[in-house]
């Protein structure tokens, strides 16, 4: 059993046709990159621990005992990668025949899989963002994006928009305001989150333009100045992923390090071999990787 045979190329074997192949391939970047950060691992599974710092500093009378203070672990995150693979068979013919290598080049058109691959299993994590359905969910039992993260000391934590909100120069400056006011692990607003880019559909890509790079506030007639230029530490990035099911949620990732992440337990890899019982050459292609959040503080979302 091959993967293709002669006879399904009969059009190309002829000189006289031209150069009738043609692949326009990008430089063949994963969209994943754009939101998530990327992370090797040596070890079959490995658990993220969050740090939950000491609590604010006491006033204390001269010559009293120092106020003692405690830290620990908070919420557990594990990572298990996941093996992905595809395997093509090529038979002798199909090569000898053929004008055209591109036809039999069955590494290249496992690379662009494997690229691809990549972008439909990361996109669970925006896709998944506001629901616990599908299983992804985070070390606090949460989604991604909920109105209910435990934190230390009791009560929970937002990081979604209270009212859902299309792409707007006034939705933008809520978020970023919700951004601000994010707490850390131990429960303190700490003003050390800041938005750096913008997630969401395709479907908002020119729209987001509008919002962030014009000069003046969007959607006003009085000339009053554009505040959120210069906000984003990407400088008004929006990262469009065509790939989303949504068309209408939209996200802004913030500066958290380690937040929602890509982990390569064995980047892809790609073989070839012979096999004469049947005279084919086999290619194929694996790698190992998983997705998943540790600190939902990496982002904040509208769910609309």
């Amino acid at each position: 059993m091959a993967s293709s045979y002669s006879n399904n190329w009969s059009a190309v074997w002829h000189k006289i046709l031209g150069a009738v192949w043609s692949s326009a391939e990008a430089d063949n970047q994963p969209t994943w990159k754009g939101y998530l950060d990327e992370i090797e691992t040596i070890k079959k599974y490995f658990d993220d621990v969050e740090r939950v710092g000491p609590d604010l500093w006491a006033e204390t009378e001269e010559g009293a005992d120092l106020d003692l203070g405690d830290f620990g672990q908070g919420v557990i995150t594990r990572y298990e990668a996941k093996k992905f693979a595809k395997r093509l068979i090529i038979p002798e013919e199909l090569e000898e025949d053929s004008q055209y290598e591109e036809i039999y080049d069955a590494t290249r058109m496992l690379n662009e899989t494997c690229v691809l691959t990549q972008d439909y299993d990361a996109v669970g994590v925006l896709n998944d963002m506001f629901t616990t359905t599908n299983g992804r969910i985070g070390g606090d039992g949460q989604a991604l994006c909920s109105t209910a993260h435990p934190i230390r000391g009791g009560g929970t934590v937002s990081n979604q928009l209270p009212t859902a909100l299309s792409p707007s120069n006034t939705a933008m400056a809520t978020m970023l305001v919700l951004i601000d006011k994010l707490p850390n692990p131990s429960g303190f607003i700490t003003n050390g989150y800041k938005a750096q880019k913008v997630v969401g559909p395709s479907n908002y890509r020119f729209r987001m333009k509008e919002i962030w790079k014009s000069e003046q506030k969007d959607d006003t007639t009085n000339n009053a100045i554009n505040s959120l230029k210069g906000e984003l530490s990407t400088g008004g990035m929006y990262v469009p992923v065509p790939f989303m099911s949504s068309t209408t949620n939209w996200s802004m990732r913030t500066t958290v390090k380690r937040g929602a992440m890509f982990v390569w337990r064995r980047k892809p890899r790609f073989r070839k071999s012979s096999n004469d019982v049947n005279e084919t050459k086999i290619a194929t292609g694996s790698a190992r990787w998983t997705t998943g959040f540790s600190d939902f503080r990496s982002f904040v979302g509208s769910n609309i």
